[in-house]
Protein backbone atom coordinates (compact mmCIF):
# COMPACT_ATOMS: atom_id res chain seq x y z
CA UNK A 1 0.00 0.00 0.00
CA UNK A 2 1.27 3.63 -0.99
CA UNK A 3 1.70 5.94 1.60
CA UNK A 4 0.14 9.16 1.20
CA UNK A 5 2.83 12.44 0.93
CA UNK A 6 2.01 14.85 3.65
CA UNK A 7 2.71 18.77 3.38
CA UNK A 8 3.39 21.16 6.10
CA UNK A 9 4.80 24.44 6.01
CA UNK A 10 8.40 25.53 6.72
CA UNK A 11 8.88 29.06 6.41
CA UNK A 12 7.30 32.19 4.95
CA UNK A 13 9.87 34.80 3.96
CA UNK A 14 8.06 38.49 2.83
CA UNK A 15 9.42 40.05 -0.29
CA UNK A 16 11.24 43.80 0.49
CA UNK A 17 9.91 46.72 -1.07
CA UNK A 18 11.68 46.84 -4.21
CA UNK A 19 11.79 50.93 -4.37
CA UNK A 20 11.46 54.07 -1.93
CA UNK A 21 8.41 55.93 -1.87
CA UNK A 22 10.05 58.93 -3.18
CA UNK A 23 11.04 57.04 -6.19
CA UNK A 24 7.20 55.84 -6.75
CA UNK A 25 5.60 59.20 -5.88
CA UNK A 26 7.88 60.27 -8.89
CA UNK A 27 7.45 57.82 -11.12
CA UNK A 28 3.21 58.51 -10.94
CA UNK A 29 3.74 62.04 -11.60
CA UNK A 30 6.31 61.39 -14.57
CA UNK A 31 2.93 58.61 -15.87
CA UNK A 32 0.37 61.48 -15.38
CA UNK A 33 2.91 64.25 -17.17
CA UNK A 34 3.95 62.13 -19.62
CA UNK A 35 0.69 59.88 -20.31
CA UNK A 36 -0.98 62.92 -22.90
CA UNK A 37 2.06 63.50 -24.78
CA UNK A 38 2.44 59.75 -25.69
CA UNK A 39 -1.52 59.68 -26.31
CA UNK A 40 -1.10 62.49 -29.08
CA UNK A 41 1.71 60.92 -30.64
CA UNK A 42 0.50 57.59 -30.69
CA UNK A 43 -3.26 59.31 -32.29
CA UNK A 44 -0.61 60.99 -34.81
CA UNK A 45 1.20 57.79 -35.73
CA UNK A 46 -2.38 56.13 -36.33
CA UNK A 47 -3.75 59.15 -38.67
CA UNK A 48 -0.81 58.82 -41.02
CA UNK A 49 -0.96 55.14 -40.74
CA UNK A 50 -4.24 55.43 -42.13
CA UNK A 51 -3.43 58.10 -44.65
CA UNK A 52 -1.05 56.28 -46.23
CA UNK A 53 -2.82 53.57 -46.36
CA UNK A 54 -5.89 55.19 -47.85
CA UNK A 55 -3.15 56.82 -50.32
CA UNK A 56 -2.13 53.80 -51.38
CA UNK A 57 -5.24 52.26 -51.58
CA UNK A 58 -6.15 55.22 -54.17
CA UNK A 59 -3.27 55.19 -56.03
CA UNK A 60 -2.79 51.28 -56.28
CA UNK A 61 -4.60 49.76 -59.08
CA UNK A 62 -2.97 45.81 -58.90
CA UNK A 63 -5.37 43.45 -57.57
CA UNK A 64 -5.27 41.16 -54.34
CA UNK A 65 -4.62 37.67 -55.11
CA UNK A 66 -5.91 36.71 -51.66
CA UNK A 67 -8.58 34.26 -50.50
CA UNK A 68 -9.73 34.05 -47.65
CA UNK A 69 -11.16 30.55 -48.11
CA UNK A 70 -8.08 28.81 -48.69
CA UNK A 71 -6.77 29.68 -44.90
CA UNK A 72 -7.27 26.91 -42.42
CA UNK A 73 -7.95 27.66 -38.89
CA UNK A 74 -4.92 26.10 -37.49
CA UNK A 75 -5.98 27.36 -33.89
CA UNK A 76 -9.40 25.29 -34.25
CA UNK A 77 -7.68 21.80 -33.14
CA UNK A 78 -5.95 21.63 -29.71
CA UNK A 79 -4.76 18.02 -29.58
CA UNK A 80 -4.05 16.22 -26.26
CA UNK A 81 -0.46 15.60 -26.05
CA UNK A 82 1.38 13.38 -23.79
CA UNK A 83 3.14 15.02 -20.79
CA UNK A 84 4.41 12.09 -18.43
CA UNK A 85 4.28 8.73 -18.52
CA UNK A 86 4.83 6.61 -15.19
CA UNK A 87 3.65 2.51 -14.04
CA UNK A 88 1.69 1.74 -17.00
CA UNK A 89 -0.59 5.10 -17.03
CA UNK A 90 0.12 7.70 -19.08
CA UNK A 91 -1.02 11.80 -18.72
CA UNK A 92 -2.07 13.57 -21.18
CA UNK A 93 -2.35 17.23 -21.05
CA UNK A 94 -4.11 19.66 -23.60
CA UNK A 95 -4.46 23.84 -23.35
CA UNK A 96 -7.09 25.44 -22.04
CA UNK A 97 -5.42 29.29 -22.03
CA UNK A 98 -3.10 30.99 -20.20
CA UNK A 99 -2.97 34.13 -17.84
CA UNK A 100 -2.30 37.10 -19.20
CA UNK A 101 2.47 37.00 -19.18
CA UNK A 102 2.08 33.91 -16.70
CA UNK A 103 1.78 29.90 -16.77
CA UNK A 104 -1.04 28.27 -18.68
CA UNK A 105 -3.56 26.02 -17.55
CA UNK A 106 -4.54 22.51 -19.03
CA UNK A 107 -7.42 19.75 -18.94
CA UNK A 108 -5.54 16.35 -17.59
CA UNK A 109 -6.73 12.94 -18.71
CA UNK A 110 -5.08 9.71 -18.27
CA UNK A 111 -4.73 6.17 -20.03
CA UNK A 112 -6.20 4.21 -18.44
CA UNK A 113 -9.27 6.64 -17.74
CA UNK A 114 -9.16 8.51 -14.16
CA UNK A 115 -12.30 10.10 -13.60
CA UNK A 116 -10.99 12.54 -11.37
CA UNK A 117 -9.10 14.57 -13.37
CA UNK A 118 -12.11 15.27 -15.87
CA UNK A 119 -13.08 18.63 -15.63
CA UNK A 120 -11.10 20.30 -13.58
CA UNK A 121 -8.04 22.99 -14.41
CA UNK A 122 -4.30 21.85 -14.17
CA UNK A 123 -1.55 24.24 -13.85
CA UNK A 124 1.29 23.28 -15.41
CA UNK A 125 3.06 21.90 -12.42
CA UNK A 126 3.68 17.96 -12.12
CA UNK A 127 6.05 16.32 -10.03
CA UNK A 128 6.83 12.73 -10.22
CA UNK A 129 7.44 10.85 -7.33
CA UNK A 130 8.27 6.63 -5.96
CA UNK A 131 4.05 6.38 -5.74
CA UNK A 132 2.86 8.48 -7.62
CA UNK A 133 2.70 12.30 -9.18
CA UNK A 134 1.75 15.32 -7.41
CA UNK A 135 -0.36 17.80 -9.43
CA UNK A 136 -0.82 21.90 -9.21
CA UNK A 137 -4.56 21.78 -9.51
CA UNK A 138 -6.08 25.32 -10.22
CA UNK A 139 -9.15 27.05 -8.69
CA UNK A 140 -9.61 29.80 -10.24
CA UNK A 141 -7.80 31.27 -13.72
CA UNK A 142 -8.28 34.84 -12.30
CA UNK A 143 -6.36 34.81 -8.95
CA UNK A 144 -3.79 32.54 -7.45
CA UNK A 145 -5.12 29.86 -5.82
CA UNK A 146 -3.82 26.42 -5.92
CA UNK A 147 -4.47 22.94 -4.40
CA UNK A 148 -1.58 20.38 -4.21
CA UNK A 149 -2.92 16.92 -5.39
CA UNK A 150 -1.40 13.22 -5.33
CA UNK A 151 -2.40 11.36 -8.06
CA UNK A 152 -1.75 7.60 -6.99
CA UNK A 153 -0.44 5.51 -9.88
CA UNK A 154 -1.32 2.36 -8.01
CA UNK A 155 -4.40 2.78 -7.22
CA UNK A 156 -5.58 5.27 -9.52
CA UNK A 157 -6.98 7.84 -7.49
CA UNK A 158 -6.89 11.38 -6.53
CA UNK A 159 -6.32 13.04 -3.43
CA UNK A 160 -5.85 16.58 -2.33
CA UNK A 161 -2.85 17.19 0.38
CA UNK A 162 -3.15 20.57 0.49
CA UNK A 163 -5.91 23.22 -0.35
CA UNK A 164 -5.99 27.11 -1.20
CA UNK A 165 -2.08 27.65 -1.79
CA UNK A 166 -2.49 31.37 -2.34
CA UNK A 167 0.68 31.10 -5.76
CA UNK A 168 0.54 29.21 -8.98
CA UNK A 169 4.25 29.76 -9.31
CA UNK A 170 5.87 26.57 -7.86
CA UNK A 171 8.96 24.96 -8.49
CA UNK A 172 10.84 21.79 -6.20
CA UNK A 173 13.91 23.48 -4.75
CA UNK A 174 15.24 19.51 -3.59
CA UNK A 175 14.25 15.78 -3.44
CA UNK A 176 15.13 12.98 -1.07
CA UNK A 177 13.80 9.66 -1.18
CA UNK A 178 11.93 10.51 2.03
CA UNK A 179 10.97 14.43 1.49
CA UNK A 180 9.91 16.69 -1.67
CA UNK A 181 10.76 20.72 -0.93
CA UNK A 182 8.31 22.57 -2.70
CA UNK A 183 9.00 26.61 -3.32
CA UNK A 184 5.47 28.84 -3.82
CA UNK A 185 6.48 32.35 -4.92
CA UNK A 186 3.02 34.70 -4.50
CA UNK A 187 4.34 38.15 -5.44
CA UNK A 188 4.99 39.43 -1.91
CA UNK A 189 6.58 36.26 -0.16
CA UNK A 190 7.84 33.18 -0.91
CA UNK A 191 6.11 29.84 1.08
CA UNK A 192 8.44 26.67 1.49
CA UNK A 193 6.83 23.51 1.96
CA UNK A 194 8.22 20.45 3.32
CA UNK A 195 5.96 17.49 1.36
CA UNK A 196 7.11 14.31 3.48
CA UNK A 197 6.38 11.15 1.45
Amino acid sequence: MNRVPHLRLLERIKHPPTESALVSFLWRVGAIVIFPLVLILGLGIMALAVLTSALSKLFSKRKSSFDPSSVQDSGSTNPWQPVLEQESMTLYQRNIGEIRFGPGYFALKSVPDIKALNDQTFGDWRHPIESGILLQRWNSTTKPDADLLFLDTETRTLRAIAKNIPSVLWRVESTTAKETLLICDTGRETLKYSISI
